[in-house]
């Protein structure tokens, strides 16, 4: 089994390495608090969490664990399963990384946090803001940045009969 980073303190001491930023931080622990709740259930239950949680419907899962779909729906009732369900949603958050919500939340923060000590700061999150709000607005009528516009240069292309 690998040692712990804490225990190798040249990687622990050096602030920029990955394994030392607090979000992976907080993954590693939410990781681990998911491990931990697995070893206190029933394979069984962690495998219908697991069905569950990846999109399975109840009655494939009772078909595949060799259960009936009411035994399935009891399980995913329990209280370990449904925290079992949680740490996943949150640890695939997580990794997903910042969703625009979160992005917008910040910016917010930035805003309030700094409008009477650097109110620069505060106008440039503003700014991020509306660039959100704006491309969110383009991409929603079709004029967004999601639009490709492609120039054929017909001398080295020339029109064919299909393109009549």
């Amino acid at each position: 089994m690998p040692l712990q980073i804490s225990e190798v303190p040249e990687v622990d001491d050096n602030p920029y390495h990955p394994a030392n930023d607090a979000y992976n931080k907080d993954v590693q622990h939410v990781q681990s608090i998911v491990m931990a709740t697995q070893r206190m259930m029933k394979p069984k239950h962690v495998q219908i969490a697991k069905m569950h949680f990846a999109g399975r419907q109840g009655v494939d899962i009772a078909e595949e664990v060799n259960v009936t779909p009411n035994n399935v729906s009891t399980v995913l009732k329990r209280a370990d399963v449904k925290k079992l369900l949680s740490l996943l949603i949150y640890i695939q958050a997580a990794m997903e990384g910042p969703s625009a919500a979160h992005r917008k939340a910040i910016l917010y923060r930035i805003v309030v946090d700094n409008e009477k000590n650097s109110p620069k700061t505060a106008l440039q999150a503003i700014a991020e803001l509306n660039k959100m709000e704006m491309n969110n607005h383009l991409i929603e009528t079709g004029q967004g940045p999601n639009q490709v516009s492609i120039t054929i240069n017909e001398n080295y292309f020339p029109k064919t009969p299909l393109d009549q």
